[in-house]
């Protein structure tokens, strides 16, 4: 038998952890942070050009609700860092179909967000085999 702390762990994991996915950008660095690990930092608007996010991805940032702070990850609200430089892209590039794109990338996702069915001989649904998975990584040879 579950406990109440139990249950209450259970019902956050269920309704806060197991339906978030990273979705906010960093101002300084741009990796995509989880919405709970959002650190606030105070908008400087006289020097703008040290929000890469803004000035080399044209990506607009995200502020927060009083629209003072914007959203920055926890090494870059210690300690700002620089966006990751590609360079620019090559014509040839833009000309691969995009579905293709992503065999150029050494990161293969693998995701299923859907819901799978237990099977089982009694016809007990088994919740240990309703999962969702996120995983995967390509080897660069």
């Amino acid at each position: 038998m579950r406990t109440c702390n139990q249950q209450r762990l259970l019902d956050r994991f269920a309704t806060e952890f197991f339906l978030s996915f990273p979705n906010v950008a960093c101002a300084h660095c741009s990796i995509l942070i989880l919405p709970r690990s959002v650190k606030w930092k105070l908008y400087d608007a006289n020097n703008v050009g040290q929000y890469q996010l803004q000035s080399v991805y044209h990506i607009p940032l995200v502020f927060n609700l009083a629209g003072s702070s914007i959203a920055v990850c926890a090494a870059c609200s210690r300690n700002p860092r620089n966006t990751p430089d590609a360079g620019p892209w090559n014509d040839d590039l833009f000309r691969i179909p995009q579905r293709w794109r992503g065999l150029l990338s050494p990161i293969e996702l693998h995701y299923n967000l859907g819901r799978t069915q237990s099977q089982t001989r009694t016809g007990v649904h088994n919740i240990a085999t309703t999962y969702r998975t996120l995983k995967g990584c390509r080897s660069v040879s």
